[in-house]
């Protein structure tokens, strides 16, 4: 979700706060539209259902007119472009939290996305400035997080009794920074790794 409100630019929770006030510049539900063509029928029908005003851009694909600055100047966003906005501030955040900088990350999409969906991710990813080195399903991220929590009960029992109420919800290896679950991020996830 990403809210453009006169000169500022809300992504994330922000911009769920600020949905009501601004709905009509408030971008929603992109995971529906990235990848995709605007004269697909699914399309379509979702634009119905949109609160958004979505064109057709140049190339065939979708695009979200949103006001920026007060009304002065209509801009027409990309769903990658929004993605990798979202992408982006992600990365910085972990960055800000962990202390760390840059990586690289792996990034979780539905199992239903085509071929051009998660290359349409993939280069979200880029415009965000995020180096993705793989894109899975989701179905296997999950999988993978609850392999990794059943398979060493004894680990884990003495993770939970060690817990601090401040520590993240990622630990830290001797090379790399491993999320055991995937952080939830507009209904696809992202998992951070940093390489050294």
């Amino acid at each position: 979700m990403a809210g453009f409100d006169g000169k500022a630019r809300n992504i994330g929770e922000s911009a769920a706060i600020g949905q009501l006030r601004n709905l009509a510049n408030t971008i929603v539900d992109v995971k529906r539209f990235i990848g995709r063509k605007f004269t697909e029928q699914d399309v379509q029908r979702e634009i119905q259902y949109s609160p958004n005003k979505i064109v057709q851009t140049e190339d065939g694909g979708v695009g979200f007119e949103v006001s920026y600055d007060d009304s002065t100047v209509v801009v027409v966003f990309t769903p990658e472009q929004v993605v990798g906005m979202l992408l982006g501030q992600l990365q910085r955040t972990v960055e800000k939290e962990t202390e760390l900088k840059g990586g690289d990350c792996v990034i979780s999409v539905p199992g239903y996305f085509t071929d051009r969906q998660r290359r349409a991710v993939h280069a979200a990813a880029a415009v965000g400035g995020v180096n993705c080195i793989r894109l899975i399903s989701e179905n296997a991220a999950g999988t993978r997080t609850r392999r990794r929590a059943v398979a060493s009960p004894r680990r884990r029992a003495s993770a939970l009794t060690n817990k601090r109420k401040s520590q993240p919800p990622w630990r830290m290896d001797s090379t790399r920074m491993v999320c055991p679950r995937p952080i939830p991020f507009m209904s696809c996830s992202m998992i951070l790794a940093t390489r050294r």
